[in-house]
């Protein structure tokens, strides 16, 4: 016999058809006096969530935890899911970036399987993080995350809320998580956690690729970055690229002869490029004809902004040296194997509305359902492809190098056919990057986990060790600076170290090791991390607290913006507010002379506060692979907004951080400022970083372009006019070696002096 409460959840949901509802639902009125021990479930969803609906009397909260959000107050109202809803306010203003709402449940009864996490949510943001849903994998007595997967809440209405995620195997609990996110105010009701079904349907698992199939893949990607960024017409415009991209490598890869692959590539990419033609040997050269109706040719321009543009538009921008691709002329595109492509860089407009009659892109042959996961092997040979398209057009390393890009890509598709997971595809594309060069590139995963944390210290590398420069005391009380670091964790760091250097990117041996450091000092626990170290009274194993990835921990002492003697301004620019440099600028501008510390990755704002960027000359590019760049010789371009007044005498720190705009900031500061560098190298790293998504989830950070640096070669690191090393001896004792050496060079004779 039905209660009466499900009787009335029945009609409730039929009537306004919730369990449908994946966009906005509107809150339902429920007097708040009905709310009783009966009104809503104590345990939902098929993986019993306790208190999925906050009916519970006594403690609203009951079965969940509050994790660095003291003070909050809880409130019911009326719900959308049982009876009750519940809302959720900060102390203050807003909650702490790390601020969630937790509850663990067991893991053993889905591994192996897909999840969902639902709740209806709504919150008030008020700046800073977004709040969001998260879901988490644990293991291990110390509850190491090994994997996890989350969502961002964009709006303020009321709306049913998902996370899917694939269950590891060795799972022990799943942690399900409301992140607060800096919100004013978040309002939660119906978290459930549900079976959708195993993990990964239709995922092929890894294996390795034969010869035939890497030059199968070698040759889908060259003509992929051809006619994805480059043949004009209006159908690269529409569908899917990076779904277009598995059944093309589906397609390629099932080629077993040059000509099987000739008619593979020209079956997956005709319907979105109908002119591409590929064959063995020489394919027709002959022009295509121009439709009677034609009225204009298109043809791309690439440059700050991508966009078809129509072909006699350029000719007032095109330098005399550079011809404009001719409508309907093929230009022959080599692959492998011994075929050859074809296609058009300029189409008539016509013609490119013109789809090619009985053809359809090439089906993906995937069960129903299926999502592109970097846990198939399908997925991640995409993700390399795509990869590749974008960077053999517009990335400069490759540029420099096309005959070493063939070997790089190569070796990346056949590192990701045998990775397992999204995991180490990531480490696939690092150590792409590392292997181009490309210092300044990033590559994430949705839901970073190996990443989240961070240990409470700073390290770096020294006299062939590992040594600590910096220690917070209240999360690592037993740890001193000055300690050589042996092992974390109980593995030799050394052994760490290589394994992180394999696939680490950067111009010099300091930039590496600076970014390899940066990577171990990141894991993915809450807990603390055991550092064995050595000191002058022996070993010693610690205990090391962590802290999110995103907090970063005040471990450089001192006021950031101080005297150091009457006359003589420090500022140290690592994490300095933009506001509180131009609350200085009074200050700057009257010192005698100033001391500039830009040792850390420094804010973009900061850095134009203190030398406005230059316009750059936009460059554009109409043929593929860098060829025929140039810059509109018509530009005139705008003064740059005035820069803050520095002293005349001026000395900066610098060193393998210095990355970006930061080392157009210490090349303009030298040589119209005549400031002195003194420290370290830089990284060699000037860059117009793009991002895209790849197949599978990951986000890449990329080179795009060759970046403009007049005077100077990007891509060379700047040397300091005068090279300091820390030592070893130096750190234990407390001193700064290269803010002592900064001092003294201010106090010599040959420093040019304000007046």
């Amino acid at each position: 016999m039905p209660t009466s409460r499900t009787i009335r959840l029945f009609l409730f949901t039929g009537a306004l058809g919730v369990f449908a509802c994946d966009d906005t639902c509107p809150e339902v009125p429920v007097p708040l006096a009905s709310i009783d021990a009966t009104c809503g479930p104590t345990a939902i969803g098929t993986v019993p969530v306790v208190n999925g609906s906050f009916e519970a009397l006594q403690d609203p909260l009951a079965g969940w935890s509050l994790r660095d959000a003291p003070g909050t107050q809880v409130s019911r109202l009326a719900g959308l899911d049982g009876c009750a809803a519940i809302a959720l306010a900060p102390a203050g203003e807003r909650f702490a970036p790390t601020a969630q709402l937790t509850q663990v449940v067991p893991a053993a009864a889905v591994r192996g399987q897909r999840v969902r996490l639902n709740a209806y949510v709504r919150a008030e943001a008020s700046g800073g993080s977004r709040p969001g849903l998260a879901v988490h994998a644990r293991v291990g007595e110390r509850q190491r995350v090994v994997d996890g997967a989350a969502i961002r809440i964009k709006d303020a209405t009321w709306a049913l809320r998902g996370v899917e995620f694939d269950v590891p195997r060795d799972a022990d609990t799943i942690e399900l998580a409301v992140q607060l996110g800096e919100a004013a105010r978040v309002e939660l009701d119906g978290v459930t956690l549900d079976r959708v079904g195993p993990a990964c349907p239709g995922c092929d698992p890894p294996a390795s690729l034969d010869e035939r199939e890497l030059d199968n893949l070698l040759a889908y990607t060259r003509l992929l970055g051809h006619v994805r960024w480059f043949y004009p017409a209006d159908q690269v415009e529409h569908g899917d690229w990076n779904r277009l991209a598995l059944a093309g490598v589906q397609t390629a890869l099932a080629a077993d002869s040059p000509v099987a692959l000739a008619d593979a590539l020209e079956r997956a990419f005709q319907p979105r490029a109908p002119l591409v033609r590929v064959a063995v040997g020489q394919p027709p050269a002959a022009p295509f004809a121009r439709p009677t109706d034609a009225t204009r040719a298109l043809v791309w321009r690439h440059g700050d902004n991508s966009e078809r543009v129509d072909r006699d538009s350029l000719a007032g921008h095109v330098p005399e040296d550079i011809s404009v691709p001719e409508p309907g002329v093929p230009h022959a595109i080599p692959l492998t194997r011994g075929l050859v492509a074809s296609m058009p860089y300029a189409v008539w407009a016509a013609a490119s509305s013109l789809p090619l009659p009985g053809r359809s892109d090439p089906p993906l042959a995937k069960p129903p359902g299926f999502t592109p996961a970097a846990g198939d092997r399908l997925t991640r040979l995409a993700a390399i492809a795509m990869l590749g398209a974008r960077l053999s057009q517009f990335s400069p390393y490759v540029t420099r190098d096309h005959n070493a890009w063939e070997h790089v890509l190569r070796d990346s598709f056949a590192r990701a056919a045998v990775a397992r997971d999204r995991f180490e595809l990531r480490e696939v594309v690092w150590r792409l990057f590392a292997v181009l060069g490309d210092t300044p590139a990033q590559v994430h995963i949705d839901n970073d986990v190996e990443l989240a944390h961070r240990l409470a210290l700073r390290w770096t590398w020294l006299e062939d060790q590992v040594v600590v420069t910096a220690v917070d005391p209240a999360r690592a009380p037993d740890l001193r600076v000055g300690d050589i670091v042996l092992a974390l964790d109980g593995v030799p760091v050394d052994l760490a170290l290589r394994d992180v250097l394999a696939y680490t990117p950067g111009r010099t041996d300091e930039r590496r090791m600076l970014w390899a450091l940066a990577r171990l000092t990141c894991g993915q626990t809450d807990e603390p991390r055991a550092l064995t170290v050595r000191r002058d009274d022996g070993e010693h194993t610690v205990a090391v607290a962590t802290v999110p990835a995103r907090i970063e921990p005040a471990l450089r002492p001192g006021p950031k913006i101080r005297d150091l003697a009457p006359g003589l301004l420090y500022v140290d620019l690592w994490e300095l507010a933009p506001a509180d440099l131009r609350a200085a600028a009074e200050r700057l501008a009257a010192a005698d002379a100033a001391i500039l510390d830009t040792r850390g990755t420094l804010r973009r704002k900061l850095v134009e506060l203190l030398v406005p960027p230059a316009p750059l000359p936009e460059r554009h590019a109409i043929w593929p692979e860098g060829q025929h760049a140039w810059s509109d010789p018509d530009a005139v371009p705008t003064a740059p907004p005035e820069p803050m007044k520095l002293p005349s005498r001026l000395v900066v720190l610098t060193d393998a951080g210095a990355i970006h705009y930061t080392e157009p900031m210490l090349h303009a500061l030298r040589t119209d400022h005549g400031a002195r560098l003194v420290g370290s190298p830089t990284a060699g790293a000037t860059a117009d970083l793009r991002t895209f998504k790849l197949p599978g989830g990951l986000v890449v950070y990329y080179t795009h372009g060759e970046p403009f640096a007049e005077g100077r070669d990007p891509f060379t690191p700047l040397a300091p006019d005068i090279a300091v090393t820390p030592t070893i001896a130096g750190i234990r004792a407390g001193r700064d070696e290269v803010l002592e050496r900064a001092l003294a060079e201010l106090q010599t004779s040959e420093f040019p002096r304000s007046e």
